[in-house]
């Protein structure tokens, strides 16, 4: 089944949005690896922000951002909200806590705890009825969130939003884990073309041996790919350089030890 793909956003360190991502994916600036901004979802009241934990914030920001470059309403699409880790911040407060002589879990904390709590705040915040799905995949969860999405979107015939966040471990949990960056991003799956469509894209699953890829083509995504390659959400990056420049091109991303998926990419 064909669909398109619209409205990416990223927020990353030196990647502040899908502006810059852009011009930085073209090589129009240097990449810089500056500190990440604090992201600020305008449809979160700063009270409940204030509720909020780092990563739903990460994750609610760029959805947000999706959402305001589409022609969409919440209502219209479907959500997937995937992460490899959950919530690192709130997990270490809650295990530091538990671990006390006289444990007192906060209640707050224990609430944005579970691993669907952006998705609950999303769906709160933009009054949407429409499902959401989180879900997480170890090293492959940018790939299972994709194919994920992409059967939501062909057995509903409904746009879905694809969200990806990650944050390093923190605390004890960190020992021995590589994931060493935050990176957040989101695009917008849809089986009709539209007028923000940036690509078309043909996904089939293949047996292959990922040590026979290519290696990136450009410099600066190569560069960029060496940089976040702890990150799971950052396995996204490929595709959104692709974004950036649409052109014809074949993308393999890993998923299984013996199964790839494979993207095959049109302009539109």
């Amino acid at each position: 089944m064909i669909f398109y793909i619209e409205s990416p956003a990223i927020l990353a360190p030196g990647l502040d949005d899908w502006f810059q991502a852009k011009r930085v994916f073209n090589g129009d600036i240097p990449y810089k690896s500056t500190p990440i901004l604090d992201p600020m979802p305008s449809i979160i009241p700063a009270n409940i922000q204030r509720r909020c934990s780092y990563s739903t914030l990460l994750a609610i920001g760029v959805a947000e951002q999706t959402l305001n470059s589409s022609s969409r309403s919440a209502d219209d699409i479907n959500a997937v909200f995937a992460s490899s880790v959950g919530d690192p911040e709130i997990d270490n407060k809650l295990c530091i806590s538990v671990s006390a002589d006289e444990p007192m879990p906060s209640p707050i904390q224990f609430h944005n705890s579970v691993h669907n709590a952006p998705a609950g705040y999303w769906s709160i915040a933009t009054r949407s009825q429409s499902h959401t799905t989180s879900l997480a995949a170890g090293g492959d969860s940018f790939t299972a969130s994709l194919l994920s999405a992409y059967s939501q979107m062909s057995n509903e015939s409904k746009a879905v939003m694809l969200v990806a966040y990650d944050q390093p471990l923190q605390g004890g949990m960190s020992v021995g884990h590589t994931l060493s960056r935050t990176f957040a991003c989101s695009l917008l799956l849809s089986p009709y073309k539209s007028d923000n469509s940036l690509i078309s894209v043909d996904l089939d699953l293949v047996d292959f041996d990922a040590g026979k890829r290519e290696p990136e083509k450009s410099e600066v995504l190569a560069e960029l790919t060496d940089l976040f390659r702890t990150v799971p959400a950052a396995k996204s990056l490929s595709l959104f350089s692709l974004l950036a420049r649409p052109e014809y091109r074949t993308l393999i991303m890993d998923y299984t030890s013996d199964i790839s998926v494979v993207l095959t990419c049109q302009t539109v």
